[in-house]
């Protein structure tokens, strides 16, 4: 018997298996792929026959897979026993299907949680890996010694099952305005002779954006932190949401179509600091060509 699960090793379940590993715990993992597992099995941990073994084999499962719509498919087909077992789902999805998964999974007399991941894999286990984790409190109590190891910045947002999805597209929208607007005042700092790396070292709002900065300063695009397919992949998601909601969406449309036009043009694996290159075309003014 392990003390967690980790179903889907992309990078982000990778990071929460290692992450779980070094704070001591036994881990079990699964993936479709399973030699995605490889490098995990070599640090300890245990490999699952299958989803519903994997979740058969410890009391928590953490579930990190690209859409709820997969998990539910995955889980209905696993045969696996969930009675009494806590599951945990951090993958993307929208408000109104972390409702649906809080609904599929009460009917199989399991425990759940919903969260959402607000940082990149290399954050996971770090104090600026802010994760957010909705759901019945004493669901969180009890098991909130194993899930705190993945960040000390990770929050419960309270019983509404929706609200850490719907706190995660709030963020995402905020840090978009301020990822755009970096980018554009790089772009009036070199109108004016000043370079990126003047913007980075004085007027950056943050770490995140001052990177942003020194990435156009030194042209490492390709070396990237968030990459433009996945940003795109996001908006789409985002727009969804705010036209779901009924909330004005034509800003986020707008910074949207950037997004994507940079991922049309084949900047999809490159930095999100890539779409400057979309932004200084855009608005080019050709009086001062």
């Amino acid at each position: 018997m392990s003390e967690v699960s980790v179903i889907g090793l992309g990078p982000m379940g990778v990071a929460m298996a290692r992450t779980f590993l070094s704070a001591g715990h036994k881990v079990t993992v699964w993936n479709r792929t399973i030699s995605k597992a490889d490098d995990l099995l070599q640090v300890g941990a245990i490999k699952a026959e299958s989803a519903g073994d994997c979740i058969k084999r410890s009391p928590l499962t953490v579930v990190c897979l690209n859409n709820y719509e997969t998990s539910e498919r995955l889980l209905e087909s696993a045969d696996a026993n969930l009675d009494k077992r806590t599951i945990v789902q951090l993958g993307t999805g929208k408000p109104h299907e972390a409702r649906r998964a809080a609904d599929f999974f009460a009917s199989r007399q399991a425990r759940y949680l919903d969260g959402a991941l607000l940082c990149a894999p290399d954050r996971v286990g770090t104090d600026q890996g802010m994760i957010l984790i909705a759901g019945d409190e004493a669901v969180w109590s009890a098991n909130q010694p194993v899930l705190r190891c993945l960040s000390s910045n990770i929050k419960f947002t309270g019983p509404q099952i929706d609200t850490a999805k719907l706190l995660d597209f709030a963020y995402l929208s905020q840090r978009l305005g301020t990822f755009i607007g970096a980018l554009q005042g790089v772009l009036l700092c070199q109108a004016g002779g000043l370079d990126a790396e003047t913007f980075a070292a004085t007027v950056a709002a943050d770490a995140r954006t001052a990177q942003l900065a020194r990435v156009v300063q030194h042209a490492s695009f390709d070396v990237p932190v968030n990459p433009v397919e996945t940003w795109a992949a996001g908006m789409e998601q985002l727009i969804g949401q705010a036209h779901e909601s009924g909330a004005n969406a034509e800003v986020l449309e707008f910074f949207g179509a950037l997004i994507e036009r940079a991922n049309v043009e084949g900047l999809g694996k490159e930095d999100f600091a890539a779409v400057i290159k979309v932004i200084s075309r855009t608005f080019r003014n050709p009086a001062h060509d």
